[in-house]
């Protein structure tokens, strides 16, 4: 199954795996209260991550290059929208905040590939 962000196949049809990050409330250490009680100042739900790891895959360099392009523009837009992994599993509501290279751009013949690692995060309301 095609992996999409915002309803683009961004990713191309390499392989890709996904990773669950932390997940919980955001919450300040305690201090001490007027009674000598420690308290803790529970904020907000911190959200949760995904980190997506993967190699793009084009028929050329320049396939590459236009893949890398798009998510490239994405990520520095902070762009949100729904996240389905390559098992069907819909993340609605996933602001893309991280994309990196994590090698060079390689190729044989008509299968050219660059590995890569995006970080997505869900925003406590949206």
């Amino acid at each position: 199954m095609a992996i999409t962000f915002d309803g683009q196949a961004m990713f191309g049809d390499g392989p890709s795996r996904f990773v669950m990050g932390g997940m919980g409330r955001f919450v300040l250490p305690p201090f001490a209260s007027v009674n000598d009680t420690e308290r803790f100042l529970d904020v907000v739900s911190s959200g949760f991550t995904i980190q997506q790891t993967g190699w793009l895959v084009a028929a050329s360099a320049e396939g590459v290059w236009a893949l890398f392009d798009v998510i490239r523009v994405a990520a520095s837009t902070g762009a949100t929208g729904d996240l389905v992994d390559d098992t069907g599993r819909m993340w609605a509501g996933m602001r893309m905040i991280g994309f990196e290279a994590t090698g060079p751009i390689e190729g044989v013949d008509d299968r050219w590939t660059q590995p890569y690692t995006v970080s997505y995060r869900a925003f406590p309301g949206g």
